[in-house]
């Protein structure tokens, strides 16, 4: 009776044995797959600033992007022209590469991450000009 239990305290622990190993070897599969992509979208998230130089007149630009499970979405702030919040219609975040568009305004931005600043263009009624955008980092307050 002992060897007939133990029999089946062997097949239930290699059952298990083998639901665990097919666990542990398609997450070892599947997380290098989506952690990238989240990491990528955690890289664009934040607020990053810079200004189009257009014929001697320097225009401010914030755009707040924000990573909603995976999910980027982003504003844009005008504060010389007193235009805050306005909802790009588009934004992408891939190897690097951030684009977003605004289908009110007409504008296009695209920029490549390089040590942690967007290096891009902004396209906006056929013209198109530099625009880097740094991250904005929020001092401390004691």
């Amino acid at each position: 009776a002992k060897q007939n239990e133990l029999f089946w305290y062997f097949s239930y622990l290699s059952c298990i044995n083998e639901k665990i190993m097919k666990l542990l070897f398609s997450l070892c599969f599947s997380l290098p797959l989506i952690s990238p992509q989240v990491v990528d979208k955690n890289e664009a998230s934040g607020n990053w600033k810079g200004a189009l130089e257009v014929q001697g007149t320097s225009l401010p630009l914030v755009f707040h992007i924000t990573n909603n499970k995976g999910k980027l979405s982003a504003t844009i702030d005008s504060p010389d022209q007193q235009a805050f919040g306005l909802k790009m219609n588009k934004i992408t975040y891939s190897d690097k590469t951030l684009e977003m568009t605004i289908d009110r305004l007409g504008g296009r931005y695209k920029g490549t991450l390089k040590e942690g600043a967007f290096e891009g263009t902004w396209y906006q009624s056929g013209q198109e000009v530099p625009l880097k955008l740094n991250r904005i980092v929020k001092k401390g307050s004691s």
